[in-house]
C-alpha cells in the first residue's frame, strides 16, 4: 500500500518524466517550473498510480548555496 519509487536523473530528462505522470502535454512538460539537477520532487497519487499530484515541487534548499542559471533546465 505504501510502495514508493525513487527516480535519478538530469532535471531535463525528469522534467519530461514528471510532466507524463502529471498528464501534461509535451509544451508543458515546465509548467510548474524547470527542475533543476540535484532538486527534490515528490508526486503522489491515491489512486494506484493513475494520476498524480505534486507534493514537493524543485526543491533545492538543502543544498546550502543559491543555484545558477545553469542548475536548472
Amino acid at each position: 500500500d505504501d510502495d514508493k519509487v525513487l527516480v535519478v536523473s538530469h532535471g531535463a530528462a525528469l522534467s519530461a518524466i514528471m510532466g507524463g505522470l502529471l498528464d501534461y502535454p509535451l509544451k508543458d512538460i515546465r509548467k510548474n517550473g524547470g527542475l533543476s539537477n540535484t532538486s527534490l520532487t515528490v508526486l503522489e497519487t491515491l489512486d494506484d498510480g493513475k494520476t498524480f499530484k505534486p507534493v514537493v515541487w524543485n526543491e533545492t534548499s538543502y543544498l546550502g548555496r543559491k543555484l545558477s542559471k545553469t542548475d536548472s533546465l
